[in-house]
């Protein structure tokens, strides 16, 4: 405590520093500190009991204090592996694993012997030399020369090889300050070392962003009892006003809880008054502001069917069909519910199912072939049904039924009928539309088609040229551009197409007006470009006007 008062009062006199390095020697110091004390290992479960000793810190805030883990012991099996010489006619050795420390019985490696392969030990050894770079071809000479080894088997012995210098240019990032109108800033490469001739002086990456330029500072109201919410407020500190969107932005959220409460379970419903109680105790908060113990009430909830009704009954079976009318009842007897509200029993009716029959009572019944295949055509699918039981004067013997086709039947018998297609027809004008004919190439006449048209609207009919941009009208602040016909039918085509724009952003910047694109010119370092002129537009506006691709 004197510390921190001694840091508040000589906060002039005082580095900052030595505060801060202050309350954290502080917060150490009361942090908990534990010591493991471990115990002997057991071989036949290879477990140890492990106990945390309290070094430092308070007893009733370290939790973990004469706390004791079981685990597996570490390191239980230990070995010492012995080599032999290596065999020279089959180029292996042997290697023993002698057991040190564990059990006899749960190491495995214990006194295995096996062969493996020598490790190949490098008898040539090298040297490198590296020339001076040149400048002009920018390439260096690298010369091996043997340290140890028998020149007749080392093959690079006095090897000399040719190749390009590493890191001959090197450059230095720079950027430049940041545009507050346009939140952005550019960043450029100044040569460091390496040929100027060969290096570029300067070179210009891209153009980004300004990292962090706008910074705030809230301002936070005190909490309203009542509704339990504050409002914030955003004050700007640092950054453009214009590029920085949330100046001096107002919102209001909710206050954080400052009592927490433990909850105990719901008590039995109590009959006479139709509720249970909980009880609630403080377990987080102030005890001035909060209550310790709060006690709430709620109703019971009633039990009820999956319909959602009080009565539920138990049903009886179906009657037999009632031939006058057509009809059959059921009776349902109170199984759960308050007598004095749900009735005791229950009538219910319903019509019988029709079926067809025949004179003698006896329904007709039929065998059910399969689906035929999905017809394209129709889109249709066919079945028979045969007569199976049932008078056959009253009953038909045969019957056949349809339906429409699935969407993945309708789409694997399209797949089976092919077609050639036939060459376009011209634009007919009256309606904008072309056509061609499809002749059957493969498949079931019967099902397929033999002849279909197929018709498309026609495209890039009217074709226009580009236009000049007018200059800015200071009454309505826009530009205007007006498209003439160049090639098309004039009954079907507009003569000319007019349209404007504002001369500036939503945002208060001038836009950017260009002119027609040019083509992409040819392939330099792997890249195509193309150009577009800026008619009216800043120097930011140049970015837009150029378009790059890849060689294919």
């Amino acid at each position: 405590m004197k510390l921190a008062l001694m840091c508040v009062v000589l906060v002039v006199a005082l580095p900052a520093a030595f505060c801060k390095n202050q309350n954290r020697a502080n917060a150490k110091s009361q942090a908990c500190r534990y010591k493991k004390d471990k115990g002997p290992c057991n071989p036949d479960t290879n477990k140890q009991m492990v106990t945390l000793v309290l070094l430092s810190g308070d007893p009733t805030r370290c939790k973990k204090a004469n706390k004791v883990i079981e685990r597996n012991c570490k390191k239980a099996c230990r070995y010492r592996k012995t080599k032999s010489a290596c065999d020279p006619q089959t180029n292996k050795q042997t290697v023993t694993f002698t057991l040190v420390s564990g059990n006899p019985a749960k190491c495995k490696k214990a006194n295995k012997v096996h062969q493996r392969k020598c490790k190949k030990v490098k008898d040539c050894r090298y040297k490198k030399v590296k020339s001076a770079c040149n400048p002009d071809t920018n390439k260096l000479t690298v010369s091996f020369n043997l340290i140890s080894g028998d020149p007749k088997k080392c093959k690079k012995s006095n090897k000399v090889t040719e190749r390009n210098c590493k890191k001959a240019c090197r450059y230095k990032k720079q950027k430049s300050p940041c545009d507050p109108k346009t939140n952005r800033q550019t960043i450029s490469l100044q040569l460091v070392s390496g040929d100027p001739e060969r290096c570029k002086r300067t070179k210009t990456v891209r153009e980004r962003k300004c990292k962090k330029v706008c910074r705030y500072k809230k301002i936070k109201s005190p909490c309203n009892p009542k509704t339990r919410r504050r409002t914030i407020s955003l004050k700007l500190v640092d950054g453009a006003p214009s590029a920085c969107k949330a100046v001096n932005r107002v919102f209001e959220r909710k206050c954080k809880k400052g009592c927490k409460y433990e909850r105990s379970a719901w008590s039995d419903c109590d009959s006479s008054t139709n509720t249970r109680s909980r009880e609630l105790r403080l377990k987080r908060g102030k005890p001035s502001k909060c209550q310790s113990v709060k006690t709430i009430t709620k109703p019971c909830k009633r039990r009820r069917s999956s319909k959602g009704k009080t009565c539920i009954y138990q049903r009886g079976p179906w009657s037999e069909c009632d031939q006058s009318t057509n009809t059959m009842n059921r009776t349902l007897t109170l199984k759960h519910g308050d007598q004095s509200k749900c009735q005791s029993m229950k009538a219910i009716q319903k019509t019988c199912k029709q079926r067809t029959k025949s004179a003698d009572g006896k329904a007709c019944k039929y065998q059910r072939a399969p689906w035929s295949q999905c017809n394209p055509v129709s889109n249709t699918m066919t079945r028979t049904l045969t007569l199976k039981s049932g008078d056959e004067t009253k009953c038909q013997t045969i019957k056949q039924i349809s339906r429409t086709c699935k969407r993945r039947a309708a789409l694997t018998a399209a797949k089976e009928c092919k077609y050639t297609f036939g060459p376009w027809s011209k634009c007919i004008t009256s309606t904008n539309t072309k056509s061609r004919m499809l002749s059957l190439k493969k498949g079931d006449p019967e099902v397929c088609e033999q002849t279909k048209e197929l018709k498309r609207k026609c495209r890039n009919q009217c074709k226009y040229s580009f236009g000049n941009w007018t200059d800015c009208d200071p009454d309505t602040q826009t530009r205007s551009r007006t498209k003439l016909l160049i090639k098309g039918d004039k009954s079907t085509c507009k003569q000319e197409i007019s349209f404007s724009k504002s001369c500036t952003r939503p945002n208060g910047n001038e836009r950017c007006f260009f002119g027609p694109w040019g083509d992409f010119s040819s392939c330099m370092n792997g890249v195509m470009m193309k150009h577009r002129k800026v008619i009216h537009g800043s120097a930011a506006c140049e970015r837009k006007a150029v378009k790059t691709r890849p060689c294919s």
